[in-house]
């Protein structure tokens, strides 16, 4: 026996079947088929959680996400963010957040590139009105909506 292989997703893990390593030639394709179905499981997962609508606990993550990105650009793990704090910053990285908004970033008066790539829910909007209250920011997006 070689061991469990486990199937992990963002909210549970998936226990497969044992592999024994002893399986001939012929029983390949019972592997290729267990690692395919631990993949199908996890991309349904993601699939289900990618498009909720914005609540009050998923705004709460996305400032946390964008509290995160401002404390490691200003080098500040805790403590207060001051409007000193904010000005500092000057280039902000955003992306592959499944960000469905924005707001608070136009606080960041001094910025000069922001990230934004990869975060399917944001709209062409958002980015005209962040474009708008940070007009000297080179924004990086790839909003098509």
């Amino acid at each position: 026996m070689i061991g469990r292989l486990f199937c992990s997703t963002s909210a549970f893990i998936h226990t497969c079947p044992t592999i024994d390593a002893n399986l001939g030639v012929g029983k390949v394709g019972g592997v290729k088929q267990l690692l395919l179905i631990c993949a199908v499981l996890a991309l349904v997962e993601w699939g289900e959680k990618k498009h909720k609508p914005l609540t009050k606990e998923g705004s709460a993550r996305h400032a946390k996400v964008i509290e995160a990105a401002i404390r490691d650009a200003t080098g500040m793990p805790t403590g207060e963010l001051t409007k000193a704090d904010l000005e500092k910053v000057t280039k902000l990285y955003l992306h592959i957040n499944k960000l469905t908004d924005v707001k608070g970033l136009e606080k960041l008066t001094q910025l000069e590139v922001l990230f934004l790539g990869d975060n399917p829910a944001l709209t062409k909007a958002h980015i005209d009105e962040l474009k708008k209250a940070l007009p000297k920011c080179d924004i990086q997006h790839n909003a098509t909506k």
